[in-house]
């Protein structure tokens, strides 16, 4: 009898398989169905606004029980015989391959750009899967929870009854709106990871003018489970129109699950980085006076979601403008202390200080090279012309004074240096512009991130960088290997950490006493000791529980030592920085042409210069064309450091004439916002998104704004210099 039961039991488990196999599972576009015989069993629908690329979906395949499919870099496991969503995994890339293997199955994924080479292959069962927390950076992804619930309202309201309810008849849209409901309510318990379908529900409620369904559906939504609480921060701008404080809520789940899983708020430095998981904290204009006490509310969020993003620091300014008007000093203080601090970043790609100084050096050098243009071109007239020989006309330095000599090679020489700067800052922000977004989202852990980083040239700073991005990946073994070869409290401190999580808590100890003997300003080193110590960031990764012994950061020097990867100036390398410019770029190929000729004009004029700075000056004769005469007199007027009498200090004054009509122009254009064109093109518009935002110039700009007068100084001091000499 046991035997029969045994069999009987066997041939129904039989069926059952042969059962699930005859489904049959295919996916078009992002429509996933399980079809018997041409009959659609269940479906699954994603990526309705088909925003996500054909390469970005792969599957389905079944193991077991269950289905696997990607969209975008999302992995869903669904089940076989009903579509349920069970869970869904973040992937750091696009599914290349899902593979059937042993209860689950195994994935190939790679970059979602093609400049990256990397793969990784991780296993998924019912039970578990070895995939790390990775932060996505592709925009399409974050904004299809949101779309595919809003596409479904649509679908059954219809688009033109939304945007005009007034024409339309009021119980026809009721029954329409509680219809949706219904969807929305069945696609939420088909897939509990787009909190979207609930949010939809509660919005259509409250348009309905039912607030109490309509405040439970938001606060279903914050008791969702905690695997799906990042989807928390796209939706706390919408719960703030209807309640702040679930508003509160949403955002503190939403930091609270990054901050668990390695989230770095100073290490989110990208705007668009803000945007993917943030989304746009306002959609309409605001006054911020009238709104200020809202206005305050989404600046502290900003600053603890992401303190130092690039553009950050205008909307900090804002609020200290805006609190100091509004009288609340104490206010005020703290906004510009924070926007002190988050200054450095306001340029992509970090603290990008070679970026931000690359403007100047592009005005400095424009002066420079039109002060040498017009001081040859001036000086040049002055010269009395041999026409027997005339390559000799080539070697006009002889008549120029030693003191004018020894101003134009100086001037050469500061040209020079200029150049090597500008090119600098132009590698840095190539190198910046070239980042992926994951490098800059708060984690740095993202393999896009690793590879690119690994590519920069080796310096100190970029092997610590390195190392860190290593350790955030739970690399830790190749991490520590670097930071052994670093001399630096940071790189103490975090092996200190690695010897923490290896259970060695007396080697960990001695690790940070080291990094704080080595840097007593070092607070985390201070903290990881068991020390009290008061620093936005430590109180932050308390607040929100996160895991300690904490990492030292990078600097922002270190930042910008890498984007730039600075090295000695020498010549050499001024020519490996220009050809590292070339990546088939036709503009970089002209500005490379170009520089060529520059340079060899320069070698040139340097060099008959230097060779008459040691030759008997010759007199000079003057000009016998009266037309000639005048307007070299003219030119020597108009042309402050042109004349004769200036001697040493002539090319200087010049470039330094040119330097503040720059300025002037530049401010004149940006409504003195911006003392540079890079300045000027950097520059975010961020009121729209924000609501928030008042530009203001860097202490370096205003400095350097300064000299915006100098034009009109030099040409008054010249006037009266050359009315009190007589020279032929």
């Amino acid at each position: 009898m046991k035997q029969i039961k045994k069999l009987f039991l066997h041939l129904c488990l039989l069926l059952f398989v042969l059962e699930i196999h005859a489904i049959e599972y295919t996916m078009q576009k992002g429509v996933v169905r399980a079809s018997e015989k041409g009959q659609t069993i269940w479906e699954n629908v994603h990526d309705r606004l088909n925003r996500i690329e054909k390469e970005g979906k792969a599957g389905p395949v079944q193991s077991g029980s269950f289905v696997y499919y990607s969209i975008g870099s999302y992995l869903y496991e669904v089940s076989a015989q009903t579509g349920a969503v069970q869970k869904r995994i973040v992937l750091p890339g696009y599914c290349k391959q899902i593979e059937k293997a042993n209860e689950g199955v195994r994935v190939e994924v790679g970059s979602l750009l093609m400049d990256f080479s990397w793969k990784k292959n991780y296993t998924i069962t019912p039970q578990s899967h070895d995939v790390p927390f990775y932060l996505t950076s592709y925009l399409s992804q974050s904004a299809m929870d949101r779309n595919d619930a809003k596409s479904l309202c649509e679908t059954i309201l219809g688009k033109s009854k939304i945007k005009d309810k007034a024409d339309s008849d009021s119980l026809s849209l009721q029954n329409l709106q509680e219809k949706a409901i219904e969807a929305l309510d069945a696609h939420s318990k088909r897939d509990p990871s787009n909190l979207w379908y609930i949010m939809q529900q509660g919005i259509i409620l409250g348009d309905l003018g039912k607030k109490t369904e309509s405040l439970a559906k938001f606060q279903e939504v914050l008791q969702s489970p905690a695997e799906y609480h990042l989807s928390l921060l796209s939706i706390v701008h919408t719960l703030d129109n209807y309640n702040i404080t679930l508003g509160d809520e949403a955002f503190e789940k939403g930091m609270q699950f990054l901050v668990a899983r390695g989230y770095e708020p100073e290490l989110m430095n990208a705007l668009i980085s803000v945007m993917v998981v943030y989304g746009r904290p306002l959609r309409e204009k605001k006054d911020i006076l009238q709104d200020l006490s809202y206005m305050n509310k989404l600046g502290e969020r900003i600053w603890t979601f992401s303190p130092y993003a690039e553009a950050s620091c205008y909307m900090f300014h804002a609020l200290y403008v805006a609190n100091q008007k509004a009288g609340d000093y104490q206010k005020a203080d703290l906004w510009k202390a924070r926007k002190d601090a988050a200054t450095p970043f306001r340029i992509f790609g970090g603290a990008n200080i070679y970026a931000e100084h690359t403007g100047h050096y592009l005005s400095l050098l424009c002066a420079i090279s039109m002060g040498m243009i017009f001081l040859l071109f001036v000086k040049g007239i002055r010269i009395p012309k041999n026409k027997q020989n005339r390559f000799a006309n080539l070697f006009f330095f002889r008549f120029w004074t030693k003191g004018e000599l020894t101003g134009f090679l100086i001037l050469v020489a500061i040209g020079c240096y200029t150049f090597y700067g500008l090119l600098l800052g132009i590698e840095a922000i190539r190198y910046a512009a070239n980042m992926p977004i994951s490098c800059l989202n708060g984690f740095l852990n993202h393999p896009d991130a690793i590879e690119y980083i690994q590519k920069a040239r080796n310096t100190e700073s970029k092997e610590f960088i390195y190392a860190f991005a290593l350790q955030k990946a739970q690399e830790e073994q190749a991490a520590d290997e670097i930071y052994q070869k670093l001399d630096s409290a940071q790189a103490l401190n975090n092996r200190g950490v690695i010897a923490y999580h290896r259970c060695d808590r007396e080697a960990a100890r001695l690790l940070f006493q080291k990094a704080l003997d080595k840097d007593p300003s070092l607070e985390v080193a201070a903290f990881n000791l068991g020390k009290r110590v008061v620093h936005p960031r430590i109180e932050k990764m308390q607040k929100y529980n996160a895991t300690i012994p904490l990492l030292a950061l990078p600097t922002g020097l270190q930042w910008s030592n890498m984007l730039a990867s600075s090295q000695e100036l020498t010549f050499p390398e001024i020519f490996s920085l220009m050809e590292n410019l070339d990546q088939g770029n036709s503009k970089d190929i002209g500005f490379i042409l170009f520089s060529y000729i520059a340079l060899f004009f320069i070698i040139l004029f340097s060099s008959l210069a230097f060779i008459a700075l040691f030759l008997p000056t010759k007199p000079d004769r003057g000009c016998d064309n009266k037309i000639v005469y005048r307007m070299r007199q003219a030119l020597e007027f108009l042309l402050p450091g042109s004349a004769k009498p200036w001697s040493i200090a002539g090319p200087f004054v010049l470039s330094l004439f040119f330097f503040s009509l720059i300025l002037v122009y530049m401010l004149y254009q940006t409504e003195g916002m911006a003392t540079n064109i890079i300045d000027a093109l950097m520059i975010p518009n961020v009121q729209g998104a924000y609501g928030m935002s008042e530009i203001f110039q860097s202490s370096l700009s205003q400095w350097i704004s300064k000299a915006k007068d100098l034009w009109w100084i030099s040409l008054i001091v010249n006037f009266f210099l050359l009315r009190s000499k007589r020279w032929q």
